[in-house]
């Protein structure tokens, strides 16, 4: 069973490679320039639009964090990694991928929506709003966000990309304060001792 990470260390394929230590089997992580390298023909007919993270398993291709995330916990049900509660799950997975991250991103470049009706052309509404509701969401102990955030699970990887920047990342949009530290998963290119 292959499975290779195409990705980069400034990337969001930090949490993929986060989900892959989770899912506890070897895989092999193939790092890839930011550019030239990520626009090579080979790489291109893996992921045409140039960009990592990309994962191949046996395979088969999946592009864009979320979906990797979520592919990879239905298919290593071992792991344990995918609730009970699907539709939950669905639910923030999809709201990290979209709503969270654009609006972090485009908070992050100094756009807010002037007034109401940009709040209503964006997918997201408002930074605050956003924030607000994973705020929400994160003060309730028994939800199964905070679970699947601050435990071991798919949107793990979530309390990485959250967390300040530090000096080996200082790049990035990140909300301090929300959540706690994490730990970044085990370094080297081979993951899952693989």
């Amino acid at each position: 069973m292959a499975l290779t990470l195409y990705t980069n260390p400034q990337s969001r394929g930090r949490i993929a490679r986060w989900m892959l230590e989770e899912v506890g089997e070897p895989y092999e992580a193939r790092i890839l320039d930011f550019g030239a390298e990520m626009r090579t023909p080979e790489y291109l007919a893996i992921n045409p639009m140039a960009k990592v993270p990309t994962l191949v398993h046996d395979g088969r291709v999946v592009t864009e964090v979320g979906a990797i995330l979520g592919y990879l916990a239905e298919a290593f049900p071992a792991a344990e990694l995918m609730p009970e509660d699907r539709a939950g799950f669905w639910r923030w997975m999809f709201f990290v991928a979209g709503p969270l991250e654009y609006a972090v991103t485009n908070h992050s470049m100094g756009f807010e929506a002037a007034d109401v009706q940009q709040e209503g052309r964006l997918g997201y509404g408002s930074f605050g709003r956003v924030i607000e509701t994973l705020k929400g969401e994160l003060s309730v102990a028994g939800l199964p966000l905070r679970r699947w955030i601050l435990g071991r699970g798919p949107l793990s990887g979530v309390a990485y990309r959250l967390r300040p920047p530090d000096r080996h990342d200082p790049g990035g949009a990140r909300v301090p304060g929300l959540l706690g530290p994490a730990q970044e998963p085990s370094g080297g290119a081979q993951g899952a001792g693989g």
